[in-house]
C-alpha cells in the first residue's frame, strides 16, 4: 500500500466533546504513523481551542479554523484571521436580527449570554445532538463566563471563526449578512429544529486545507484519507481519496463516505482504520 496522509476531524471523530480521546484512537494513529503514514488534525477549531488534554503534539500537521491555518510538524503555511472591525459590524447585524452568535480567535471565546443559555438547555439533550452542538455545549462550560460579544465590540480582536444559533429560517438573513466574504457551512439538528452554522473567510474550507496542505508538501491526492463525522466535514469528503465516516456521524455524510465505521466510543477509529488498511 502507497503511504496514505490522514486527514482527522477532532470533535465526534477522534476526541467525544464530553468523554475524551479513546484510548483505541490514538492505538490507530501511533499504529498507522509506525506504518509510514501521515496523521494530520482537520479542524473547525482555532489552535488555541483544541483541547488541552487532547494529543495534538503527536500529529504530523494540523489543518485548523476550518481551512483557515495550516502547518506541518510546526512550519506554517497558511495563517489568515478576519479583520476585527468587519467582525464587529458583523456581530452588531447578526444582534439586530435576534441571531445567537460567537466568535471564535486563536485564545477565546466571546458569546452571547442567551446562547450560552440555549446551549445548556440542548445540553440536556446532548446524546441525541450533533458533535457541532456537543462541541459546543462543551465550549460553553469553559468559556461562557469569561468573554461576552459586549465584550468584544467593546474591543474587537482579529477572529478566526464566527458560529450562530438559529431557527432555519434564519439562514437566507446569516447569508445576507455576511455575504460573499464568507464561507458559510450550516447543520441542522434534528431533534431540536436548531440550525447552527460555521463561518470562516471565503476561499477556506477542510477542503481547501488538504489541497494546500497536499500541494506544499508533495502529497498525491490520490493518496489521501479523511476521517470525519459531521456536515461540516463535507468539504473532506469532496476532496479526500478515500472517506470515512464515523459510526455515530450525521446520515447525511454517511451517505457520503467510501466506508462507514463504528461509534466513536466503540472503538469506531480503530475499525476505521482497519477498514481502511491503514493498520
Amino acid at each position: 500500500m502507497n503511504k496514505k496522509c490522514i486527514f482527522l476531524d477532532i470533535d465526534g471523530t477522534v476526541r467525544d466533546p464530553f468523554y475524551g480521546t479513546p484510548d483505541s484512537a490514538m492505538k490507530a494513529i501511533r499504529q498507522a504513523q509506525k506504518n509510514g503514514h501521515l496523521a494530520v488534525i482537520c479542524t473547525g477549531r482555532s489552535t488555541g481551542l483544541i483541547p488541552d488534554d487532547f494529543p495534538t503534539a503527536e500529529f504530523d500537521g494540523i489543518i485548523a479554523g476550518g481551512g483557515c491555518y495550516v502547518e506541518k510538524n510546526g512550519e506554517v503555511v497558511l495563517d489568515k484571521e478576519m479583520d476585527p472591525i468587519k467582525v464587529k459590524d458583523i456581530c452588531q447585524q447578526l444582534r439586530s436580527h435576534g441571531i445567537l452568535h460567537r466568535v471564535e480567535t486563536k485564545s477565546s471565546v466571546y458569546m452571547e449570554p442567551e446562547m450560552a443559555d440555549m446551549l445548556g438547555f440542548l445540553g440536556e439533550k446532548a446524546n441525541n445532538s450533533n458533535s457541532e452542538i456537543k462541541q459546543m455545549i462543551a465550549r460553553r462550560n469553559k468559556f461562557e463566563l469569561r468573554y461576552t460579544i459586549d465584550d468584544f465590540l467593546k474591543t474587537p480582536v482579529p477572529g478566526t471563526k464566527i458560529c450562530t444559533i438559529s431557527s432555519p429560517e434564519k439562514l437566507d438573513t446569516i447569508k445576507e449578512i455576511f455575504g460573499s466574504d464568507f464561507n458559510i457551512i450550516s447543520h441542522i439538528d434534528s431533534q431540536s429544529n436548531t440550525m447552527n452554522t460555521e463561518i470562516v473567510q471565503a476561499g477556506c474550507d477542510k477542503g481547501s486545507g488538504i489541497k494546500l496542505f497536499c500541494h506544499r508538501f508533495g502529497i498525491d491526492i490520490k493518496d489521501t484519507v479523511a476521517f470525519g463525522d459531521s456536515m461540516n466535514d463535507i468539504d473532506m469528503f469532496n476532496t479526500a481519496a478515500l472517506t470515512v465516516a464515523m459510526g455515530n456521524g450525521e446520515q447525511a455524510l454517511k451517505d457520503k463516505a467510501d466506508i462507514v465505521c463504528g461509534d466513536i466510543l466503540n472503538d469506531g477509529l480503530y475499525d476505521g482504520f482497519v477498514k481502511a488498511g491503514l493498520i
